[in-house]
């Protein structure tokens, strides 16, 4: 229906002259402003209604501020009330519970003294009856005590030798005991020292048979080299006795004669080992001398003049010694 109305309306503007289309868009422009001021002017109203509604507002709400600020202001001092009357009942209950302690302490005390008035009482019984023993002592000794006061002075003067007695017999008793620690440690010293040359008299027993057994060793070992030095010493003298058998049958050639360069002669008493052994090898010296003749007379002789003579004897015999032997 709206687009045949708006054709209708068309067809219309397009029949009508410009004039007639002009005055209508100012009616039209007219009654947009119009409509527009009556919109402006509702604006205008209803701005004016929220304003006075907002100040409303804002008065009922100052009014219930100041409400609520007296109202909070009750209830603070209502509090501080509370707050003072709540301290004044603790402080009224610390009174009390001082007071209920102090009246505690004051019935002990009394309790405490009616006990020592009763233990007084009883001691001023008992003292009469020493009162009297007293005075019965004094009549008994009118020439001892003229006045009780004589026997309490006594009495002080006995305490006092007995309170140094007594200290007398503590002293002598921790004199003792340190005796007696000093003992038990000189014993316990001297068991040690025991204990102790006891582990070394076994060390050295122990020792004593170590070198004992070395001692065997020694002993035996000695033995066999006594065994061998005897050995031994055999045969140097078979070897002594072969060079003396040597040089003596070197020395029974006429001819040949070295004995003569014998430079050491022991005599037959003398058993020096270090004079042995230099005539010794003197004489070894001596029978290399007569061997190398030996040899230069085999080397310098025919060998039919070898083959009469049977030995080095008497090879000596037959051969002069002008044969310029060396």
């Amino acid at each position: 229906m709206k687009g045949i109305h708006s054709n209708l309306k068309q067809l219309k503007m397009d029949t009508v002259s410009p004039a007639t289309r002009l005055l209508d868009k100012r009616r039209l422009m007219y009654q947009v402003q119009e409509a527009f001021e009556r919109q402006k002017e509702e604006e205008a109203r209803r701005l004016e209604m929220f304003n006075n509604k907002e100040e409303e507002l804002r008065a009922r709400d100052l009014a219930v501020q100041e409400k609520f600020v007296e109202f909070s202001k009750v209830i603070n001092e209502n509090e501080a009330k509370m707050q003072r009357a709540n301290n004044r009942i603790a402080e009224e209950k610390k009174a009390i519970e001082a007071k209920e302690k102090r009246k505690k302490e004051l019935e002990e005390k009394v309790s405490e003294l009616k006990s020592k008035a009763t233990a007084l009482e009883k001691s001023v019984t008992a003292m009469k009856a020493y009162e009297e023993f007293l005075e019965n002592v004094r009549a008994k000794n009118p020439e001892e005590f003229t006045e009780i006061n004589d026997i309490l002075l006594l009495e002080g003067k006995l305490r006092l030798a007995n309170d140094q007695l007594r200290f007398q017999q503590k002293q002598l008793e921790e004199e003792n005991q340190k005796i007696r620690s000093i003992k038990d440690q000189l014993e316990k010293r001297k068991k040690d020292e025991i204990l102790q040359l006891n582990i070394e008299i076994a060390q050295k027993s122990k020792q004593c048979e170590e070198i004992e057994g070395k001692r065997l060793d020694l002993n035996k070992l000695a033995e066999q080299i006594s065994a061998k030095t005897v050995y031994k010493q055999v045969e140097i003298g078979h070897i002594f006795m072969a060079i003396d058998n040597l040089y003596m049958r070197c020395g029974d050639g006429p001819k040949i004669n070295h004995n003569s360069d014998l430079k050491y002669q022991m005599d037959p008493g003398d058993e020096d080992v270090g004079k042995k052994f230099e005539e010794v090898m003197d004489k070894l010296r001596i029978i290399k001398a007569y061997l190398n003749d030996y040899k230069t007379i085999v080397q310098k002789s025919s060998s039919s003049l070898l083959q009469k003579c049977k030995n080095t004897k008497e090879l000596s015999k037959i051969l002069p010694r002008e044969l310029n032997i060396n």
